[in-house]
């Protein structure tokens, strides 16, 4: 799948026309890039930040219970979860508990907090 390719659906307030829809845009954008010194990884790995962006604008949350019965938070759309972190190259696991739990460090002791 190419990152950036389609954008999810309801991803902000840009209409036809914004200049989202225009493949010359990003040949525009790729092209100023390289004049201030982006080579070409870069410019692909700023593509799937981009890519990621716009997913994760698309995600819904859903409450839920954790495993103590406690009201938590979970992604609605799993679809777009998977999409951010295939952008990210994190697991999709990954991303989901770090949208919907806090990781605090106190004295050497790791807690994790269900947010909801």
């Amino acid at each position: 799948e190419a990152y950036g390719s389609a954008l999810p659906a309801g991803s902000g307030r840009m209409k036809e026309g914004d200049g989202l829809h225009r493949p010359e845009a990003w040949k525009e954008t790729v092209a100023a890039l390289e004049v201030v010194g982006f080579g070409p990884e870069e410019v692909q790995t700023l593509r799937r930040m981009l890519s990621a962006v716009l997913h994760l604008t698309s995600l819904a949350f859903d409450e839920a219970e954790d495993s103590h019965g406690q009201r938590a938070a979970a992604v609605r759309d799993t679809a777009a979860s998977g999409r951010a972190a295939r952008c990210l190259q994190v697991p999709q696991t990954a991303l989901e508990e770090g949208l919907t739990s806090r990781t605090t460090i106190v004295g050497g002791e790791t807690l994790v907090k269900a947010l909801d």
